[in-house]
């Protein structure tokens, strides 16, 4: 199973947003991951320089374990390979750290082997100054390591992951919110909005509030979007948020022709009552995030799987035709034939919700999850 075939569960959505927020509830969340890729054990790490900080663990491990890991292998072979990952993404460890490498060093020996774990993989949602924050899966050695199926599984979360914990940081700490504090929207450079379960807004952020002023977004109400073309998927995907279920991306643009990006992702109960206890409106229900970044590097192809639902070669074909160089060139570069380009081209158009190259161009290389 891929990324585009794995249906995104609500449920464990929910589960990595009340986390986010609520340290306490992370084994939930590691439980639910462990359950959709074959992991046995799961830990939620705040990684710092000289030490580390166990925020969450779900599986059989031992105290004792723990603390001698966190005390005597605070560097190790699974940590160094996430230092430079991009929040959202997934590192498959043994690409990094083969096991008849791994098997040879002292954190194999009296970490891994006593739990018969052999194989990693490690979701990184945060990355500061001072460490780093990630979810990381283990795997029994007669299970085998984390193929394209289990990480395409993980991906599909990453995002969604990435955007919870950089939520939670702006209001009150990774491990817990104490108190939210409503002003902190304000401070983040996306576009925040948050609603009801009627889809009504509660909260909107001065870049959302923004986008309003310059005619791009509404939020009279429901959220909406001015542009005519996708002005029913964008309100749609506010919706079914609103009710629980994570929709995909939507792409629209501005009165200009630039393109932005719906992210849409439900809250869950712990969320909705640190909101309301905040002084919102209402019970909140899901947060949507715009995204209007200036031109850049664009994702990866991970992301761009997990974003749009992209095949491993439709994302490879997306990523070549938004360097711009033109169809022949991407062609050659991917080693296929024209014809075969342009059929997986329009595939992506329907999927992203583009009709031109060069919307597509401009939305991928505006696209700010890499940064």
């Amino acid at each position: 199973m891929t990324a585009a075939a794995h249906i995104v569960r609500p449920d464990v959505i929910e589960s990595i947003y009340e986390a986010a927020v609520d340290g306490g509830t992370w084994d939930t969340a590691l439980e639910r991951l462990m359950t959709l890729t074959g992991g046995v054990q799961g830990m939620a790490i705040w990684y710092e320089a000289q030490s580390h900080a166990v925020i969450g663990k779900s599986g059989t491990f031992d105290e004792a374990l723990v603390a001698t890991c966190m005390a005597e292998y605070h560097v190790n072979p699974w940590t160094e390979p996430m230092a430079d990952v991009v929040p959202g993404h997934v590192v498959v460890l043994d690409e990094h750290v083969p096991f008849e490498a791994l098997r040879k060093t002292g954190f194999y020996a009296d970490i891994l082997h006593p739990l018969d774990m052999a194989h990693g993989a490690a979701l990184v949602l945060a990355t500061e100054d001072d460490g780093r924050f990630s979810l990381g899966v283990g795997r029994h050695m007669r299970a085998g390591p984390f193929g394209p199926a289990q990480t395409d599984i993980m991906q599909a979360y990453g995002a969604h992951a990435a955007r919870a914990t950089a939520l939670a940081r702006r209001f009150d700490g990774l491990a817990q919110i104490r108190r939210a504090e409503l002003a902190a929207l304000d401070v983040m450079g996306t576009a925040t909005i948050i609603v009801d379960e009627e889809g009504s807004v509660l909260l909107a952020n001065r870049a959302a509030s923004a986008l309003e002023s310059q005619g791009i977004i509404g939020l009279a109400k429901v959220p909406e979007c001015t542009d005519r073309a996708a002005a029913t998927r964008f309100r749609t995907s506010v919706m079914v948020a609103a009710r629980g279920v994570a929709p995909p991306p939507v792409s629209f643009r501005d009165a200009m022709g630039m393109p932005l990006v719906l992210m849409a992702a439900p809250l869950g109960v712990t969320v909705a009552d640190r909101l309301s206890g905040a002084g919102a409106r209402g019970r909140a229900a899901a947060a949507l995030f715009v995204f209007t970044a200036a031109p850049g590097p664009g994702p990866s192809m991970p992301m761009l799987q997990a974003l749009f639902g992209l095949t491993p070669a439709e994302a490879r074909v997306a990523a070549e035709i938004a360097l711009g160089d033109g169809e022949r060139e991407a062609a050659r570069r991917l080693g296929i034939g024209l014809n075969s380009l342009k059929t997986h081209r329009q595939r992506i158009f329907l999927k992203i919700g583009v009709t031109r190259r060069s919307e597509l161009v401009r939305l991928l290389a505006r696209l700010p999850f890499d940064r």
